[in-house]
Parts: C-alpha cells; structure tokens; sequence
C-alpha cells in the first residue's frame, strides 16, 4: 500500500497522521476540524464579550470555562493571550 510507505515521512512533520479512508479523506477530516476550531473561537470570543457587557471580567470567566465542559483549545490557548493583551 502507498499509504504505509509514505506514513513514516508524513510522520517527520506532523503530530498525528493516520490513515480515514479513501482518497480526499484526509482533506475531509481537516476541513471539518478547521471549520469547528473557528467555531470554537468565535463563539468563544462572542461569549467573553457578551459576559464583560455583563460586568463579568473575561480572564475571570474564561479560569471558569477552562475548568468546565465549555473548555477548547481556543479557550486553553488562544483566548487567555487575547484576554491580557486587551487588559494592558
């Protein structure tokens, strides 16, 4: 199979690489994944928004969501360098 014998150079680059399906899978699965992680984001920054309009200070609320189900890498990562760059 081509697939086994390119997955040790694809390895080199990526941190996960695995085999979906047939081919267009792969682009597939990343489409979907890109589209939920701007999801993530917007919906994250929406909300921190909608809370401080509230009177609810961000990096407050989002210590919060990081330790709830609401929690994504959007808000783990992305979202708390936003929030102290805008409490500068």
């Amino acid at each position: 199979k081509i697939v086994q014998k390119v997955l040790p150079w694809i390895k080199c680059y990526s941190k996960l690489a695995m085999h979906v399906g047939p081919c267009g899978s792969g682009h597939a699965v990343k489409s979907v994944n890109n589209a939920m992680n701007a999801t993530h984001l917007i919906i994250a920054a929406e909300g921190l928004c909608t809370l401080q309009k509230f009177g609810v200070c961000p990096a407050d609320a989002l210590s919060v969501i990081n330790a709830s189900s609401g929690r994504s890498l959007q808000t783990e990562v992305r979202m708390p360098m936003s929030v102290r760059s805008e409490e500068r």
